[in-house]
């Protein structure tokens, strides 16, 4: 059942900017079916899985982090390579990279971005 949603090769972000997301959109214009969905602050009581399956989403009053964050959906081996080079290209170091797993899908996106937070604080040290 879940399997369906890993299929399709999409691209989530949070925390960009109109600009950056104009050029993500240009840059994967020919992999991706669809326009980059985007995630916003009031969504961290929703999951990956609602997003990706269209379903309605609760707005939260508690408000994500500022980060940026880029999460591949769909990316398997070598597309997966290009794209994170594609998003370095146009976006640079700064945002977080991620690629859905059957756990982080069912993750509320609060705790989604905040492990990926604590994941890169470690990572620098």
């Amino acid at each position: 059942m879940m399997k369906g949603i890993f299929k399709e090769r999409l691209i989530l972000a949070y925390g960009l900017n109109k600009e950056e997301l104009d050029k993500l959109n240009l840059k994967f214009s020919t992999i991706c079916k669809e326009p980059v969905l985007v995630i916003t602050s009031d969504m961290g009581n929703c999951t990956l899985e609602q997003i990706l399956k269209g379903q309605e989403l609760k707005v939260s009053l508690k408000v994500l982090p500022d980060e940026k964050v880029v999460i591949f959906n769909g990316f398997q081996g070598v597309y997966l390579q290009n794209g994170v080079k594609n998003v370095r290209e146009v976006l640079g170091s700064e945002p977080i990279l991620a690629s859905t797993t059957p756990n982080s899908v069912k993750m509320s996106l609060y705790e989604l971005i905040d492990h990926l937070v604590q994941e890169r604080t470690l990572y620098k040290k």
